[in-house]
């Protein structure tokens, strides 16, 4: 992964290899500053269903390898690479997202319709309720991220 990526990694770290299911990204020799350790470590175990694991780990290695061979000849890939600390973000709403398509009952790529995302985007919308105050709907800024996985 790292070689695909061209992630330089410390000597004598261990390389994260896409079949695993957490990666270990604390060698980085070029990981920007702010980047915290637990943005260095990307637990795929979140995701409840196996299947939704393999998804999540091919989008984020796309976003880090857009030159990638396979990644270029997909016509509507994004083609900018993103930082590994951009795509911790991603991963936490991606767990989200796939657990979510789970505990529905959803579990390919094929049974994603427009209404489904519409409804996951509305439930993700509205604050976390707390004792005496009633939820409110968030501003765009606060859901943009939910748009982007989808």
């Amino acid at each position: 992964m790292c070689e695909i990526a061209a992630l330089r990694l410390a000597d004598g770290e261990t390389r994260p290899r896409f079949e695993q299911d957490r990666w270990v990204f604390s060698g980085l020799v070029d990981a920007h500053r702010m980047m915290s350790e637990r943005e260095q470590i990307w637990d795929f175990t979140e995701i409840i269903n196996p299947r939704w694991r393999v998804v999540a780990k091919e989008i984020l290695l796309a976003m880090l390898a857009p030159q990638y061979e396979a990644v270029l000849e997909c016509a509507h890939a994004l083609r900018t690479a993103r930082s590994p600390r951009t795509l911790y973000g991603f991963l936490e709403k991606y767990v989200e997202c796939f657990n979510w398509l789970t505990r529905r009952g959803i579990t390919t790529l094929d049974s994603v319709s427009q209404e489904l995302c519409e409804r996951y985007l509305e439930e993700h919308s509205w604050s976390v309720s707390r004792p005496g105050r009633p939820r409110r709907r968030l501003e765009p800024y606060s859901t943009v991220a939910h748009v982007k996985i989808l």
